[in-house]
């Protein structure tokens, strides 16, 4: 369940980032239209909820806090270098670690 706390903060650190014309122009060609701006930033506080929301069910309200901090902290790190040196992969690698966490999800509850 922390993979999948870890990848929906990535993915929420990439929606906010996206909503900044900065970081979308170097990701993508132009500025966002106001509305894909929106978009992006609720998208990401809900990711970032949504995250949380894992860690405090995994933990309870202080290690899971605590927990999800340190996640987004790693999120955002790791959302920094691609920033820095390959920023037009990022949409592509936030969209198949969501895909890839969510099916190892599954597969455990499977298994388990």
């Amino acid at each position: 369940m922390m993979m999948l706390a870890l990848v929906l903060a990535f993915a929420g650190c990439v929606c906010l980032s996206l909503a900044m014309d900065r970081h979308y122009g170097q990701v993508m060609a132009g500025r966002p239209i106001p509305r894909q701006r929106h978009l992006a930033r609720v998208g990401g506080v809900l990711l970032l909820g949504l995250s949380s929301a894992i860690c405090i069910a995994a933990y309870g309200w202080s290690i899971g806090l605590a927990c999800w901090f340190g996640l987004v902290a790693l999120a955002a790190t790791v959302l920094q270098v691609l920033l820095a040196y390959r920023p037009t992969i990022i949409p592509t690698a936030a969209i198949c670690a969501v895909l890839l966490a969510g099916g190892g999800v599954s597969l455990s509850q499977i298994f388990n």
